[in-house]
């Protein structure tokens, strides 16, 4: 196109109200011979339409006169630009004067205009330059100028390479809005949605669910468009969402962390072929309906989810609008699997209505496992009668080791309800948590706050909450819990934050919780005086200690480690005592694993045979110093855990591994191997297997090696 308009491209200018969607311009070449006007392949000017899912592939767009707005897709844009990309050179004829040009590989001049704000979207750009010379005022790989207070761009991008581009953003008048600028490596080398493309899963048909429109290609091509066909195509097609290869299915997104009311059990299948749609909208590449097959990448058996980033429920992650995608929470109902937050957080979770049971997830059965997962500034309310209301979890009979909740509100008005920070209900465990939310029990009836938990039943062991606990007359308020009928272990409440004298509302059945004033709180940075207990095992079943708090300085709350940060345990001087174990039978008494370990002993299907081979014997004394033991696996797919009894001199040196060289364990297929050096104790082996993560063992065998029989 060669134009003598005030506008040059396909389209000479979109107004308000234009749409222009999944388009490809292949090899095109615009001109225009005059000056104070727009250059674009597909527009001069973008006056306010949206253009989404469009592409500019090669070809060029000619510039050489005074006073023009210069891009590789439009020239002026104060309308909306959503996943789209250019790669048409920028060729420059003749002399220039300097200042007059605004040239960008995408958009010459991103602005506003009145009520009309510019925006760039998931989209970039890698337009080589070319022609009499390559430096041009106001040039930016993306964009040459930005202008206007309300204008941005988000998640997009520029190859600096291809021609040298100094920066994204040439220009920028008053805006904080900008551009990275990327090598042609780095946009070329994310082959998903990963990495600078996390966020690139655009929804393009307004219901709420991404439409997978970029084709990554390989480490050599950069992102292309789908088609809309394509995109259908794309969606059935088979992706690794266990990344990590934990069997753990990855959550990037909101609409996953949703799918997960679909898979209650974490087996990455819907629980009913009536969900494989809706479980689809957040997994579209994991399942074929049709067949009730998961695809999700897991190598073996999936056996729950994990948060691979923090999560935010307001899009413009500020405040939740009723344009989010949830901005209504319905919370999970019945969860009874494992969601790993591996450190990260959830954002801004709202919930307003009659819920029974209100939080994150309605409620978590026994088999549930939740870990080192933040909530922040969370907005709950519910009104319903008789409801459990935490912005974790409305009814806890799960696990929950390691997680918080920072700031916001839990609110409920109905009658009898029981409110608490982090769950309205407890039967289960809870472990290092901690909770500074402000719960409200505004009742029309007797019930229950808490700052942690509104009615507790269950376990509570090294938390605190440190929020405003407020309500009605007829509530029974409590700093740490409303009403408890079982024991609660070195768990407290900052007396001056609540605003309640008591840690417990109403106690029954031993329940005590200490309460202290912020300052005592805060004083401890280690784990001494208050804190002397609190590197705990996070496992039932497991008397493996860590430290799990970072108590910062005198004037800071004690926070939790990240996972990463507290593998390394507190120094021994610091722990407390080692917990009182029981002690096995003696070795020539027959093992008795229902009456000896009860608590790893509670699945017989897989209780299965095991095997010891002597290869190295001590000639003065006829012991074994080294064994093989082979366990039979039998149907059991699961992973599997090693424990070590050791004896020495008669005594019992659990889990010590002096003289020991720690075995490794092999697994091929339904067998399990190992070979260890024995030398001097008395060693048993038993191996376990592991429901849902960190949820109960199962005894899969065991073998004295010391006796050779297994």
């Amino acid at each position: 196109i060669t134009s003598g308009s005030t506008y040059t491209g396909l389209f000479g200018q979109l107004d308000t109200g234009a749409v222009i969607r999944d388009l490809g311009l292949i090899n095109g070449s615009v001109r225009s011979g005059i000056a104070a006007s727009g250059v674009g392949m597909l527009a001069g000017e973008n006056g306010g339409g949206a253009i989404t899912a469009v592409s500019v592939q090669g070809g060029r767009v000619y510039y050489g006169v005074t006073g023009l707005e210069v891009g590789g897709l439009v020239g002026g844009n104060q309308g909306t630009i959503t996943a789209s990309y250019s790669t048409a050179a920028m060729h420059r004829e003749g002399t220039t004067r300097a200042g007059s040009i605004l040239l960008g590989g995408l958009v010459g001049l991103l602005a506003q205009d009145g009520n009309k704000h510019g925006a760039i979207i998931n989209s970039y750009a890698a337009a080589p330059r070319t022609g009499s010379s390559t430096s041009t005022p106001n040039n930016g790989g993306l964009v040459g100028r930005v202008q206007g207070g309300n204008v941005r761009i988000t998640g997009s991008y520029c190859d600096t390479t291809v021609a040298a581009w100094g920066r994204c953003v040439s220009e920028n008048s008053g805006n904080t809005a900008n551009a990275e600028s990327k090598t042609t490596a780095e946009l070329q080398t994310p082959t998903a949605y990963t990495g600078i493309y996390a966020n690139w899963n655009s929804d393009f048909d307004g219901d709420t669910f991404p439409d997978y429109p970029w084709n990554f290609g390989t480490t050599t091509t950069y992102p292309t468009l789908y088609t809309p066909s394509e995109r259908q195509t794309a969606a059935a097609q088979v992706v690794d969402y266990d990344s990590d290869n934990d069997n753990l299915i990855d959550i990037r997104n909101p609409h996953q962390l949703n799918a997960l009311r679909y898979d209650p059990d974490g087996d990455g299948l819907p629980n009913n072929a009536a969900n494989y749609s809706a479980y689809s909208g957040g997994f579209p590449n994991g399942n074929i309906a049709d067949t009730g097959t998961s695809y999700m990448g897991c190598e073996s058996a999936c056996i729950g989810y994990e948060l691979m980033q923090n999560l935010d429920f307001a899009a413009d992650g500020a405040a939740v609008t009723s344009t989010d995608a949830y901005p209504d929470w319905t919370p999970i109902a019945s969860y009874e699997s494992t969601l790993d937050g591996k450190g990260y957080s959830i954002a801004r979770l709202t919930i307003a209505g009659a819920e029974a049971n209100a939080g994150l997830f309605a409620a978590l059965t026994g088999d549930a496992v939740i870990r080192d997962l933040g909530i922040i500034a969370p907005a709950v309310t519910s009104s319903g009668a008789s409801a459990n209301a935490g912005a974790l979890v409305g009814n806890n009979a799960g696990l929950i080791t390691a997680s918080y909740i920072d700031g916001g509100s839990v609110t409920v008005t109905g009658a009898t309800p029981n409110v608490g920070g982090l769950a309205g209900q407890n039967t289960g465990d809870l472990r290092a948590v901690w909770s500074d939310a402000a719960v409200t029990a505004s009742t029309t009836g007797a019930g229950n706050g808490g700052g942690l938990i509104g009615i507790h039943s269950g376990r509570l062991s090294a938390s605190y909450a440190a929020g405003p606990v407020t309500g009605s007359s007829a509530a029974v308020l409590g700093g740490l819990i409303g009403d408890a009928s079982a024991p609660v272990t070195a768990s407290y409440c900052d007396t001056t934050a609540t605003t309640r004298t008591n840690c417990i509302g109403r106690a029954t059945g031993g329940a005590a919780a200490a309460g202290y004033p912020t300052s005592e709180l805060q004083t401890p940075t280690g784990y001494t005086g208050i804190y002397e207990a609190w590197a705990i095992s996070l496992t039932p079943g497991d008397n493996t200690r860590y430290n799990v708090w970072n108590f910062g300085e005198a004037t800071d709350y004690p926070i939790l480690y990240h996972p990463t940060e507290r593998q390394l345990a507190a120094p021994d001087d610091t722990l407390p005592p080692p917990l009182p174990r029981r002690i096995p039978p003696e070795p020539e008494k027959p093992y008795d694993p229902a009456a000896d370990h009860p608590e790893i002993y509670n699945n017989a299907e897989y209780e299965m045979a095991a095997t010891c081979e002597t290869h190295d014997v001590d000639p003065e004394t006829g012991n074994p110093r080294a064994a093989t033991v082979t366990f039979d696996l039998g149907s059991y797919t699961g992973p599997v855990l090693l424990h070590l009894s050791i004896w020495r001199n008669g005594r019992y040196m659990a889990y010590e591994t002096q003289d020991l060289a720690i075995p490794t364990l092999e697994r091929d297929g339904q067998t399990a191997t190992l070979r260890v050096d024995t030398d001097p104790a008395q060693t048993r082996f038993r191996i376990d297997g592991r429901r849902n993560g960190l949820a109960a063992n199962l005894l899969l065998g065991y073998a004295n090696c010391q006796t050779n029989d297994p």
